[in-house]
């Protein structure tokens, strides 16, 4: 994790990497290959998450959230909210630590895939995308430390930029936009993962970027929209497709609650088996294409 790493702005933790570093090296003699991943859940501790380091969270946060469009969202926010959407940290039932954090038993009462649609996790991931604070150059930054330390262990196979990266947009008419199918792929991870391809490809010049596109809806519904693979050209030996499949990406309330109707139990394991194949079909197709 990149919180992890950087402890305090633009200081990374040199013996940690080496203890990550020994750790791979262990793996691989026993036939273990690990692939480097940016992981991440809403990510940051000052939202119940994981992920970036905390301070660039704070510092996003304390400049300003806003949910689907500054200037609409007080006409925007009373209806989206009725749909479970928008819900600001604040209106959580939350305890907080000496600080700041939510505690993390608290966190666990709720969906995290809900806290996604924050206005303060949307300013996070619009962020990365738009740069805001500079986020993405100091991300960019991050993977040039990571490439450096692993770029002379062999058993590293790829790297992930970023795992699973959320939708979000600058106003209504970007995530309007982000409705149809691709678009968020195309418009603003792409760009995203280009500009960190390029940034270790030229001190890992044998490096395999493991791409993927959001695991939420609408996307995790259709076909990528990448054009090629980010960085690279199509047919690329330098990239691989990495799709995370669940049975809630369709829906994410189906992972909500668990039941203990059998009906109930036996339509959604139906309903997996169905989508899990159908995901399949779909990512060969985007094999094929890239």
């Amino acid at each position: 994790m990149w919180e992890a790493v950087e402890r305090s702005p633009g200081v990374y933790d040199s013996a940690y990497l080496d203890k990550v570093d020994a750790l791979i090296t262990k793996l691989g003699k026993k036939g273990i290959y690990t692939m480097v991943d940016a992981h991440q859940d809403i990510f940051a501790r000052k939202i119940c998450g994981e992920g970036i380091p905390n301070f660039y969270a704070k510092q996003i946060i304390d400049n300003g959230t806003y949910c689907l469009d500054k200037k609409f969202d007080f006409l925007l926010e009373p209806v989206v909210k009725k749909f479970g959407m928008c819900k600001s940290m604040k209106d959580y039932d939350l305890r907080y630590d000496e600080d700041g954090n939510p505690l993390i038993e608290d966190c666990q009462k709720y969906n995290f895939a809900a806290i996604y649609t924050s206005p303060e996790a949307l300013t996070i991931q619009r962020a990365f995308y738009y740069n805001d604070l500079g986020l993405k150059d100091k991300f960019v930054s991050f993977w040039k430390v990571m490439a450096t330390k692993f770029a002379n262990n062999k058993y590293v196979v790829a790297y992930d930029p970023l795992n699973e990266p959320a939708p979000s947009a600058k106003d209504l008419g970007g995530f309007i936009a982000n409705l149809w199918p691709g678009n968020l792929d195309s418009s603003k991870i792409a760009p995203l993962y280009t500009d960190i391809n390029k940034a270790y490809s030229k001190i890992d010049e044998g490096s395999i970027m493991a791409f993927e596109p959001t695991p939420l809806p609408p996307d995790a519904l259709f076909n990528m929209g990448f054009k090629t693979p980010p960085g690279g050209e199509v047919n690329s030996a330098h990239h691989i497709m990495n799709e995370h499949t669940y049975c809630c990406g369709p829906l994410t309330s189906i992972c909500n609650v668990p039941s203990t109707n059998s009906l109930e139990i036996g339509f959604w394991k139906t309903f997996c088996n169905y989508f899990i194949e159908y995901k399949l079909m779909r990512m060969g197709q985007d094999a094929a294409k890239l």
